[in-house]
């Protein structure tokens, strides 16, 4: 009996060990895992943020000095709507090409949601950059006219304010949650 006893004892023991080894995966698997968000950052670094910084080439300081063109009484006011609407075309090629370059990148389960948002960023960022291409030359050919200028280029600018807002904001998130693995996404510089 107490052979039976000491044996249900050690089962149930070594049950409870194999039970609590199920739950947390191996150590290969965690390695692996820390690899994986290491490797999506890095990804997150080189593509994702080079792709946003595109739109640094229409900083607020500029849609502002666009704004108060549009409310100058004289024609003075010289706007390079030409070169506007090249650096749009540019920038949203740029960034289609970061959007199909992050579709093969690997995701690690809990970042699928955060990236979703971080591509979606993206996306409305190639959108807000056609928009600016396109109010641009409506502009090379009447900046006074608000229904072909002013109204579309002040919608374009407030676009891709939005997007790169939403950007910065989806990559805070991601970085907050890599931290888990001591994964390190450094700070957003713009």
């Amino acid at each position: 009996m107490l052979k039976l006893a000491m044996s249900v004892s050690v089962v149930a023991m070594l049950g409870a060990t194999r039970v609590a080894t199920h739950d947390h995966p191996a150590p290969a698997t965690v390695a692996d895992s820390v690899a994986e968000e290491r490797a999506y950052v890095a990804a997150v670094v080189t593509i994702a943020d080079s792709a946003i910084h595109r739109l640094d080439f229409f900083p607020a300081r500029a849609q502002l000095r666009v704004q108060t063109a549009f409310l100058a009484s004289s024609r003075d006011a010289t706007i390079p709507f030409d070169d506007l609407a090249s650096r749009g075309d540019a920038a949203a090629v740029a960034m289609d090409a970061a959007v199909d370059r992050l579709a093969t990148a690997h995701v690690p389960g809990d970042l699928k949601e955060l990236h979703a948002k971080l591509v979606s960023a993206l996306e409305e960022g190639i959108r807000a950059s056609a928009s600016l291409t396109a109010a641009s030359r409506g502009c090379q050919l009447s900046m006074t006219s608000i229904e072909q200028c002013q109204a579309p280029f002040t919608s374009a600018s407030s676009r891709i304010a939005t997007s790169y807002r939403r950007y910065v904001e989806a990559r805070a998130r991601i970085q907050a949650q890599v931290l888990d693995t001591d994964t390190h996404l450094g700070e957003f510089k713009r």
